[in-house]
């Protein structure tokens, strides 16, 4: 899907970013990553990361903090790493079949994120999956987070 300055998607993004509602904006990125348009979730992402105001609430700003760090943990997973990740959310209760249809990392952490299984204030499952696949780094990135934040 292209976003040229006169695209139907170009003219959506320009009404969310005037109304500057970061609900409306994540509810946009979900859509969009369960048709596939992961790099326009992406985007979307990114453009709400740029627009902030004085309006802005803390936990607005939060989220958003949130969602970019999910966002780079899911670019650094790659396909063994997935694959792992996948059969280790087995043993935590998320029912099978449930992640299987998920074709990228960006997808998988949406869906946990979805379930609940993962929210701003309790990311320890992430945490505790990505330790079991053998990446450390990547959960010390997550407790650095709310270091951080």
């Amino acid at each position: 899907m292209k976003t040229t300055q006169g695209s139907p998607t170009q003219h959506i993004m320009n009404t969310l970013k005037l109304k500057n509602d970061a609900n409306i904006w994540n509810c946009m990125c979900n859509l969009l990553a369960h048709v596939d348009e992961v790099e326009l979730a992406k985007k979307f992402e990114r453009e709400l990361q740029g627009s902030t105001s004085s309006t802005d609430t803390a936990d607005t700003s939060k989220e958003r903090r949130f969602n970019d760090m999910l966002n780079k943990l899911s670019d650094k997973i790659g396909k063994d790493d997935l694959m792992k990740l996948k059969q280790h959310c087995h043993d935590v209760d998320i029912p099978k079949g449930t992640l299987e249809t998920k074709p990228n990392a960006f997808h998988t952490i949406l869906c946990l994120k979805e379930l609940g299984k993962i929210t701003i204030n309790n990311t320890k499952l992430l945490e505790e999956l990505l330790v079991r696949i053998g990446r450390a780094d990547l959960a010390t990135c997550v407790k650095q987070y709310h270091q951080i934040h």
